[in-house]
């Protein structure tokens, strides 16, 4: 069944943001830790996503992705919303010239 805020283009950007940070600012509270949310995205922001390139003498194009590895107030933060710290994992694409792109999951 197709909802009919979805037909009708849903709710706007900022009422999706204010749900969810009120929502992670609920549960980190629960947790007993009490921060505005500037201050968990200036803790947060220290911690990116990397893509390392890489070509191989055979010409292809080797994409290595990962992220930077959490810091102790950022795995304090993930911890109490019971998230991983790299929630997306490592990930490798090969680009061959005469193939399609192939992805590949690290473990």
């Amino acid at each position: 069944m197709i909802e009919p805020s979805i037909l009708t283009g849903g709710l706007k950007y900022g009422e999706y943001h204010n749900h969810l940070v009120h929502t992670l600012r609920y549960q980190l509270k629960q947790q007993g830790i009490h921060l505005s949310w500037d201050s968990i995205r200036n803790i947060m922001s220290t911690q990116q996503r990397i893509t390392i390139t890489l070509t191989t003498d055979d010409n292809k194009t080797i994409h290595l992705r990962t992220t930077t590895q959490a810091e102790v107030r950022q795995r304090q933060l993930y911890a109490a919303l019971s998230i991983k710290p790299d929630p997306i994992g490592k990930s490798k694409t090969i680009i061959d010239n005469k193939k399609s792109v192939v992805p590949f999951e690290i473990n």
